[in-house]
This record gives C-alpha cells, structure tokens and sequence, in this order.
C-alpha cells in the first residue's frame, strides 16, 4: 500500500478497516526504521583526526571557562564587599544626623571634637569620621562630615555631607 493508496483510504472511511492501518504502518516504520538502521551501520565511529580536534578544542575552552569563573566569583566577592562597606558609611552618616536632629544632643554635640572614635563595624573593616566645622558658605555656617570606610579587598568608600545648625 502506498500514499495515494492510504490517502484514498481515509477519504473512504467504509474500505478503510484496522488491518489495513497495521499494514500501512509496519511498512513505514520498516522503510523509515531500515534507513535509520543503514546510516548507523555505516557510521562505525570517530577518527583519529576527529578525536584530536575535540581533545585540542576541550584543552583551549576549559581553561578559559575556568578562567572567567574565578574572574566572575571574585568580582562577586568584591561586590559583596563594596555593598558591606557602602551600608556601614551610610549608618554612621544617620547616627550622626540622626544624633544632630536629636533634642538631647544636637549640632554642638555633633561637632565636638572626637566625638565619632574610629572603630571596626565588622571583621577586615575599618571606619572613620572626620568632622570639619566653622566653615561659611553664603552666609551660612555648616559642619563637613566625612565618613570613610576601608577594606583590603577594595578602594575606601567616602560618604559626606553637609551639616547646618537650624
């Protein structure tokens, strides 16, 4: 039976029976399944020259795969480790506005000298305050406030602004 055949078939569907379907299918699948058979005994593996280029382009890929990995898991850290020490400046700079705004301290308690001691917020980080009073802008006289916090593993992060009496 071939195509035209079953496609008259399903048009007739009073001539078209299950055996017939059975027959038609175990001959396709046995045309189709024949040639799969064929194509995978012909192939009977790689070359010698095949393999070598696999093994060459494997021995120049790994390694650079392995590269960008520690490249990339490294540069993670460091990011890990900026973000750490940009949350410690950023809470010393709202203790200190924090503590200006208070009722009990206020901006004269701020700028007092030593007031901020150096101290280490966590393991391998160090943070410090500098505040730089008495300075006049327009007619205004603020406080500088710097915080800086440092790391082995990355440049100091600086965080500043400007502090005001009212």
């Amino acid at each position: 039976m071939n195509l035209e055949n079953f496609l008259r078939a399903v048009k007739k569907p009073d001539i078209f029976t299950d055996k017939k379907l059975g027959r038609l299918f175990s001959k396709v699948s046995t045309l189709y399944l024949g040639k799969f058979k064929k194509k995978i005994a012909k192939s009977d593996g790689f070359t010698l020259i095949e393999v070598v280029l696999i093994i060459a382009i494997l021995a120049i890929a790994i390694p650079s795969l392995v590269d960008l990995l520690s490249t990339t898991l490294i540069k993670s850290n460091k990011l890990a480790i900026l973000s750490q020490a940009i949350s410690y400046a950023q809470e010393k700079m709202e203790q200190i506005i924090a503590d200006k705004k208070s009722l009990a301290k206020g901006y004269n308690w701020v700028i007092a000298p030593g007031r901020y001691q150096p101290d280490s917020p966590a393991s391998g980080f160090s943070r410090s305050v500098t505040i730089t009073s008495g300075n006049l802008h327009n007619g205004v006289i603020y406080a500088f406030v710097e915080v800086v916090v440092s790391h082995n593993d990355i440049p100091e992060v600086k965080l500043t602004t400007w502090l005001t009496e009212y």
